[in-house]
């Protein structure tokens, strides 16, 4: 009887050990899945996912900065002999989460999850329609006036003058009052404004914009570039940088992916030329501009 009774215990176990398992490996492989996905939403291989150590430094790559996993790494070590040293792997594991949320233009609540529930938000992500903006410098994105410095045509410069009035007729006793003459409008100050095209060398299509300041930011992100490319996902957020100094424009890389000007990686500040290649991401265009 007893016999009969443990063995009915051993075969439930067996059971419930049994479903665990399966439910285990099917939530392994469908966060695989998503950490491939979601490096493939940030234009990278999702097969680095795969390897141990060296996607962490991706995401440190695609969120901060590959030299912040190097700082970790060797926190993690220095726990062997001095464990203290784990306070610092927590901290730099809870920024990374935080910025990781916001490569993917998410707030603080997600960040909350990810640092909790890491892997269930990670597939979210994964899975989900969250797109890559590119690594946050939680700055405010939107560019201040300094004394001297022109301003983006995305603002209006015109100020209502608070001590202009016009002249009003004084009602007299003159049954045909001679009105006041009407103040002569001033001429309104325009700056000159730099008008920059991207022609699509694959699809033709045109992305245009001005700006009458520098630099000229070009990315994916609505709040932080000036000129938006969102057709592909491998443009990072703020992907380059437009400076224009006497009559000569020059490019700089401030992304994650890299950039090409026909076929040179850009490694520093450069002068273009009219119709040069630009390789963005996945996607290559041309270049005019010219200034109104």
């Amino acid at each position: 009887m007893y016999n009969d009774a443990y063995a009915s215990l051993a075969n439930q176990l067996s059971g419930a050990l049994s479903v665990i398992a399966v439910v285990a490996l099917v939530f392994a492989v469908a966060l695989i899945i998503a950490e491939w996905k979601l490096l493939e939403k940030a234009g990278q291989p999702g097969w680095k996912s795969l390897i141990p150590f060296y996607n962490t430094y991706i995401l440190y790559q695609l969120c901060w900065s590959p030299n912040m996993y190097w700082l970790e790494l060797g926190f993690t070590l220095g726990t062997i002999i001095f464990p203290v040293l784990s306070i610092g792997v927590l901290v730099l594991t809870v920024m990374r989460m935080i910025r990781l949320a916001a490569a993917f233009g998410k707030d603080g609540g997600y960040a909350v999850g990810l640092i909790f529930l890491c892997p269930v938000f990670i597939m979210i992500l994964g899975f989900g329609s969250s797109t890559y903006v590119g690594a946050s410098t939680f700055k405010d994105p939107m560019p201040r006036r300094t004394p001297g410095q022109q301003i983006p045509h995305a603002y209006d410069d015109r100020r209502e003058e608070s001590g202009s009035t016009v002249a009003v007729p004084v009602r007299q006793s003159n049954p045909d009052p001679t009105p006041a003459p009407a103040p002569t409008p001033k001429a309104e100050h325009r700056h000159p404004e730099l008008k920059v095209t991207l022609k699509n060398t694959a699809t033709g299509e045109h992305y245009r914009g001005k700006v009458i300041t520098n630099p000229m930011i070009i990315g994916r992100s609505g709040s932080r570039a000036q000129l938006q490319l969102k057709e592909d996902p491998a443009v990072s957020g703020t992907h380059i940088e437009l400076n224009y100094r006497k009559g000569k424009l020059y490019a700089k890389d401030i992304s994650t992916n890299g950039t090409w000007v026909n076929g040179r990686k850009l490694t520093e500040s450069t002068e273009l030329a009219q119709n040069d290649e630009l390789t963005l991401g996945r996607s290559k265009y041309t270049i005019t501009w010219r200034l109104e």
